[in-house]
C-alpha cells in the first residue's frame, strides 16, 4: 500500500476462519512503482499520503464494514485499517 509519492508500507494480512476483522500489520516501509491508473480519486491519494505520515506502524486489523471508529487509520470503500486488535 503506497501513496502516489513517497514511502508506503508492506501490509501483511491474515485471513481468519470467519469474521469481518482480519489481523493486519505493516511489515516495513516500502516504495512501489505504480502502474498507469493505479491510484484513483485525487482526494483518496491525498488522504493516503497524509495517513503514512504517522501511525502506519500501529495498524493491527483490516475490517470489512463501514463502521469506522476512532481507531481508523485509513478507510476505503467497504474496508478500513484499524489500530485496534481484530478481537
Amino acid at each position: 500500500m503506497a501513496p502516489e509519492f513517497g514511502l508506503g508500507g508492506m501490509l501483511r494480512v491474515t485471513r481468519p476462519q470467519a469474521g469481518d476483522r482480519w489481523p493486519a500489520t505493516f511489515v516495513s516501509r516500502a516504495r512501489f512503482i505504480g502502474c498507469t491508473g493505479l491510484h484513483g480519486d485525487p482526494e483518496d491519494r491525498e488522504r493516503l499520503i497524509n495517513a503514512f505520515t504517522e501511525g502506519w506502524d500501529r495498524v493491527r486489523s483490516l475490517r470489512f464494514d463501514d463502521r469506522t471508529d476512532r481507531t481508523c487509520w485509513f478507510a476505503g470503500d467497504g474496508w478500513w485499517l484499524s489500530t485496534a486488535e481484530p478481537a
